[in-house]
């Protein structure tokens, strides 16, 4: 099995992605919702907390980690020496990738530390006009569920508001996607899912599949996890640890 790890529930927008691409792979979740959020840490407490999350999911049964949150992947290097298994974070796809973006426009939004970090903004001002912009609160509205629909909107057009002459977003937190048919209404600006470059890579995983259910765990609370995985469309029954 493939275990999936994240701060919290925006690692779902990549467990969807990842489904779509290897339908047949069986995953493992785990959200470590009781220290969620990572964005406002030190980076210390992120690599402990990532390097703990990625020995659960070893331990659970996993034989490759997804590390399905930006922030989580600043201290992908210090976790990938302590952990044998394959390990595959959502920086070193993207950054890749966006050799081929230029001459753009760019509003990055990402948690206070993922800005702070500057990786994708060094990586792209040399051919590029980019400005990072933290947008921390969108984590906490979707851990909590808050998505009343006229607010949302309300919200995330005063956060774009400054940047109508950009032409690109780049959704920095794999939160942020939850989000996406609010950012699709601001029609000038490409909406960069990073969470699709990481399932792209880890899709061409050669692994032996098993017919199992894919398993959701936390350690959080199990009641709000549960809704938490329902409400964005996974039907699966939660484990607390």
């Amino acid at each position: 099995m493939i275990g999936v790890f994240d701060s919290g529930v925006g690692g779902l927008s990549v467990l969807k992605r990842l489904k779509e691409l290897m339908p047949e792979a069986n995953f493992i979740y785990y959200a470590d919702s009781k220290n969620c959020p990572y964005g406002t840490k030190s980076l210390e407490e992120i690599y402990q907390l990532t390097l703990a999350g990625c020995k659960t999911l070893i331990s659970l049964g996993a034989k490759a980690i997804v590390i399905a949150c930006n922030t989580a992947s600043l201290v992908i290097n210090r976790v990938k020496a302590e952990i044998k298994a394959p390990i595959y974070d959502i920086i070193s796809p993207n950054l890749r990738a966006m050799e081929k973006i230029k001459n753009r426009r760019i509003l990055l939004l990402g948690t206070i530390k993922t800005v702070e970090g500057k990786v994708y903004e060094n990586f792209l001002n040399k051919d590029n006009e980019i400005i990072a912009k933290e947008a921390q609160f969108l984590t906490g509205l979707a851990e909590n569920m808050q998505i009343d629909e006229e607010i949302t909107q309300i919200k995330i057009d005063n956060l774009l508001a400054d940047f109508e002459d950009f032409n690109m977003l780049i959704l920095a937190c794999t939160h942020f996607p939850l989000f996406n048919r609010y950012f699709e209404k601001h029609a000038k600006m490409e909406v960069y899912d990073c969470g699709l470059n990481l399932a792209l890579e880890v899709s061409e995983l050669k692994y032996q599949y098993i017919t199992k259910a894919d398993e959701f765990y936390t350690s959080g609370d199990i009641e709000h996890f549960t809704k938490q995985i329902k409400y964005y469309g996974f039907e699966a029954r939660a484990n607390i640890l």
